[in-house]
C-alpha cells in the first residue's frame, strides 16, 4: 500500500477486529508511540477515525488530525505524531457486515484520494480473506 499510494515510509498502519461492539488492535507496524498504542487497544464504535469508519461503513481520511475539530477523534490521536489519516471498514466477504478496520496514518498534513481509499479498502478485503478463509 505505502508504495502504491507514494505514502512515505514512515507511514503506519494498524488492523482492528470488531468483537463484542469494540475495535481491538490485532496488528500494527513498528513506530506507533507506546502511550497511542496502550490508549488504542480497544476502540469503541463511533470514537476515533477507526471507530467511524466503522460505524459508517465508509472510509474516514483526516488531513491533520492534530488539528481535528471533531470531538469524536481522542485526544490521544491528535497526540499521536501524525497528521494525515485514513480508516477504512473491512467487511465480511459479501457481506455489508464490518469485521474490522485498517488504517494509515503519516506525519505530514495529507488527505488521501478516492482512489487511494479504494485501493485500501481492496487490500482490506485482502486481509480478511487471508485470515478468514
Amino acid at each position: 500500500m505505502a508504495r502504491a499510494t507514494a505514502t512515505p515510509p514512515a507511514a503506519l498502519l494498524a488492523a482492528r477486529e470488531l468483537t463484542d461492539g469494540m475495535l481491538h488492535l490485532r496488528a500494527h507496524t513498528p513506530g506507533i508511540p507506546e502511550p497511542v498504542l496502550k490508549a488504542s487497544q480497544v476502540i469503541p464504535v463511533g470514537k476515533g477515525i477507526a471507530g467511524l469508519a466503522a460505524q459508517h461503513k465508509k472510509a474516514v481520511n483526516s488531513c491533520n488530525l492534530t488539528q481535528d475539530s471533531d470531538p469524536r477523534i481522542p485526544v490521544a490521536a491528535k497526540n499521536a505524531n501524525v497528521m494525515g489519516a485514513i480508516c477504512v471498514p473491512m467487511f465480511k466477504r459479501d457481506t455489508d457486515e464490518v469485521v474490522g478496520t485498517l488504517g494509515i496514518a503519516v506525519r505530514s498534513e495529507r488527505t488521501f484520494t478516492t482512489a487511494e481509499e479504494e485501493l485500501l479498502l481492496l487490500q482490506a478485503g485482502r486481509v480478511i480473506a487471508a485470515n478468514l478463509a
